[in-house]
């Protein structure tokens, strides 16, 4: 079984090689008027007695969170004008919700699968969603379930979406 530890290493390096700041239990990155944010959510359960974790995505725009709730954020991916599991990227918001989750289970396959993603998904993802603008025509053309909270709803119409 891979040690919980040793994952959150490696990803800490990925993440920071990336420009994203470790912040409490977020990982932060500042482009334009946004903030992306990456957090690493470890399960409770196991799978064949391993440790389970997914990583949970999202993009705040600081001045409408200002505006709509009074105060500054956290940050946290909860706060994003969008916020979503890995698995909907993965899955390029289509259709129902896979939510990705992964085995501790073996260290090598884990660690060239989570960089494969993070290259090939994550951070194009990001690099296209940069501006408040990227998001609100975002938001507008995919399926996102978050779409549905209420702080979520909030910020959007704060937004015109």
């Amino acid at each position: 079984m891979l040690d919980y530890k040793v994952l959150m290493n490696f990803i800490e390096d990925l993440f920071l090689s990336y420009s994203f700041k470790k912040s409490k239990v977020s990982f932060v990155r500042k482009v334009n008027d946004i903030v992306q944010i990456l957090e690493v959510q470890k399960y409770t359960f196991k799978i064949e007695g391993n440790n389970v974790f997914t990583i949970n995505m999202g993009i705040i725009i600081p001045d409408t969170f200002l505006k709509v709730f009074g105060r500054a954020t956290t940050p946290s991916v909860s706060e994003g004008v969008v916020y979503f599991n890995i698995g909907e990227l993965i899955n390029d918001f289509n259709g129902r919700v896979i939510n990705k989750h992964w085995v501790l289970k073996d260290e090598d396959t884990l660690k060239s699968e989570l960089k494969d993603v993070f290259e090939e998904k994550v951070m194009p993802f990001f690099d296209s969603i940069n501006t408040p603008h990227a998001i609100v025509e975002f938001v507008k053309h995919n399926k996102i379930v978050s779409k549905s909270t209420n702080s979520i709803k909030m910020q959007l119409d704060s937004i015109g979406i």
